[in-house]
C-alpha cells in the first residue's frame, strides 16, 4: 500500500494513530500537560544541529555521529496526506514549532 493511501484510508479514521503503531505517537501529549511543558529540553531528531546539541549535554561524542540504515524516499505525500497529517498532529505543530 502507498503511503497516501494508508493515510487517507487508515489513518484519518484512527482517532489515536499510536494503537496502529507507536512511531505515530502525538509528541505533544509526551511533553505538554495544560500546556505546561514536562521535560527541560526537545531535541528534532531530523535536525542534525539538535543532534548534536543532544550529543554535547549527555557528553558524547558528535564526531561519531553515523547515519544507519539510510533509505531513498521518492514518493512525495499528496497535498489530501498532508493535510490529513497536519490536522492530526496540530498540537506537534504549533508546539513543537514545526513550520510548514
Amino acid at each position: 500500500m502507498c503511503i497516501d493511501n494508508y493515510v487517507e484510508n487508515i489513518v484519518i479514521n484512527c482517532g489515536n494513530p499510536f494503537l496502529i503503531n507507536p512511531h505515530f505517537e502525538k509528541q505533544y501529549e509526551s511533553f505538554y500537560f495544560n500546556d505546561n511543558s514536562l521535560v527541560n529540553d526537545l531535541f528534532k531528531m531530523e535536525n542534525s544541529e539538535s543532534i548534536i546539541k543532544l550529543y554535547k549535554k549527555l557528553n558524547i561524542n558528535s564526531d561519531a555521529l553515523n547515519h544507519l540504515n539510510k533509505t531513498n524516499h521518492n514518493h512525495k505525500l499528496s497535498d489530501n496526506s498532508i493535510n490529513i497529517l497536519k490536522k492530526i498532529y496540530a498540537n506537534d505543530l504549533l508546539h513543537l514549532n514545526y513550520n510548514e
